[in-house]
């Protein structure tokens, strides 16, 4: 690592809010110290909102015009992410960085590979060098189904952690590091059953995920103590 060449932690949300939409009271210190002591991008615009695009715009800088993805990639007929999409893992090897991947994808190409063999287990930790990443998860992308934040992301952390510590200091010894660790979570909301009996209500149940109440854990089970508004 050079002062010109900082070694860079790129850390990723889903679905979370605009600081500014935030309830006014709400502490949160985490966050706080990750501003103070690191980079927040204060004028940084999606205009196509669901996962797969959004995230297509985030790792290659271009409009989704550009990138191809204007659904998910779980929402056929839309594919993975094309390979002549140059992303910031392919920019930043060219800057002479060494490129790492944690957590969720959902740009296609990361899904783990039926187990054909019941002695050996595929896994998909080289499943990122095509879009300019090492080191990805061997249990291939999880994107967000029901809990997946709650069950995953301890784990994606983990991963993250391992390698700071271990992995991270013997690259930074010849070149400077980017790692990108992608958590799921607030995204677990978008299958919250609010009052119990949505899952019986929709017309189609179980439709790309189930519905279920906030499972035992925190920070679910804290009380936060915030008013909100309404429309909360």
């Amino acid at each position: 690592m050079t002062v010109n060449q900082p070694n860079i932690l790129f850390l990723v949300t889903d679905q979370e809010c605009a600081r500014p939409d935030l309830p006014k009271k709400l502490e949160l210190p985490a966050h706080d110290r990750l501003r103070d002591k690191g980079t927040e991008f204060l004028n940084y615009h999606v205009t196509t909102a669901p996962c797969t695009p959004s995230r297509s715009v985030i790792y290659s800088g271009q409009h989704t015009s550009k990138t191809g993805i204007i659904a998910n990639t779980d929402a056929p007929p839309q594919r993975e992410m094309p390979l002549d999409v140059k992303t910031i893992g392919h920019m930043m090897r060219e800057a002479g960085y060494y490129t790492a991947y944690k957590g969720k994808w959902h740009l296609g190409g990361a899904d783990l590979p039926p187990r054909k063999n019941p002695i050996v287990m595929p896994n998909t930790k080289d499943a990122l060098e095509k879009y300019g990443f090492s080191d990805y998860s061997a249990d291939g992308d999880h994107w967000g189904e029901s809990w997946d934040g709650f069950r995953r992301d301890g784990v994606i952390a983990s991963e993250a952690a391992d390698w700071l510590a271990n992995k991270g200091p013997n690259v930074a010894k010849d070149q400077p590091w980017l790692l990108a660790v992608n958590f799921i979570n607030p995204h677990d909301i978008m299958f919250f059953d609010a009052t119990g009996d949505m899952e019986q209500k929709r017309i189609h149940p179980g439709l790309i995920s189930t519905l279920k109440p906030a499972p035992a854990g925190p920070p679910y089970d804290l009380d936060w103590d915030v008013p909100l508004p309404e429309s909360f």
